[in-house]
């Protein structure tokens, strides 16, 4: 019975070392110095100029939106205490949760990603209102997942940042932002606590929650979009 219950954790050890540790960070073609620049240079257009939504993507169940906010792949919008990077997304009736997943994005020695917002318009472009994520949220494997409520009238969807958002280091989120974190990450830290007490040396070296920890929210990343 032991040696099964030996093998079984170092199994479980052998998954965590190199399948709960994903790396799923994305490769970002600009830096933050570099986006900076860029949207300096980018006249801003006002929110309430709605025109911009000619141009909106649809998105459905059977589309999701897998989006670069960078420059010359965004609008950007004057929201008029702050200027915002935007997509702008059209939603069908009936629509009232979205997914929005942000990964962790790298330029040389930088690690930044993208906090969502909404502001949802009705279908006669009228501002409904900014629309913040769900307190909890996953983070798990550089992935950030934030869920939302959509008002039933919403039919434009700018999804933009915040300043509240950008500079801060996931670590200093707090109390701002609550962590939480979904079922692999916490079978993986539990595991690594099983796993330093059956194993003492191995201490606690599988809890990989630092290596999370090594990032800022900024107004540039990589994003995803599903309903």
């Amino acid at each position: 019975m032991g040696k099964k219950l030996s093998t079984s954790l170092m199994l479980l050890a052998a998954l965590l070392v190199t399948g709960c540790q994903v790396n799923k960070r994305v490769l970002s073609p600009i830096s933050l110095e570099e986006a900076h620049t860029a949207f300096s240079s980018q006249a801003a257009v006002p929110v309430s100029e709605t025109g911009f939504c000619d141009n909106a993507a649809d998105l459905t169940s059977t589309t999701n939106k897998r989006l670069g906010m960078l420059p010359g792949q965004t609008l950007m919008l004057d929201f008029g205490e702050y200027q915002s990077p935007t997509r702008v997304m059209r939603v069908g009736d009936g629509v009232q949760n979205l997914v929005i997943e942000s990964y962790v994005s790298t330029k040389s020695d930088q690690a930044f990603l993208f906090y969502p917002v909404i502001t949802a318009l009705d279908e006669n472009r009228q501002n409904i209102g900014q629309l913040k994520p769900r307190y909890e949220f996953e983070f798990v494997d550089n992935v950030l997942s934030n869920h939302f409520t959509l008002p039933e009238n919403a039919r434009y969807l700018l999804v933009h940042t915040s300043p509240e958002y950008v500079g801060m280091s996931f670590s200093e989120s707090s109390p701002r932002v609550m962590h939480t974190y979904s079922e692999p990450t916490g079978i993986a830290m539990g595991l690594s606590i099983a796993l330093g007490r059956y194993f003492p040396s191995l201490g606690t070296s599988f809890s990989h929650t630092a290596d999370y920890a090594n990032f800022q929210f900024s107004n540039i990343g990589h994003i995803k979009l599903m309903l």
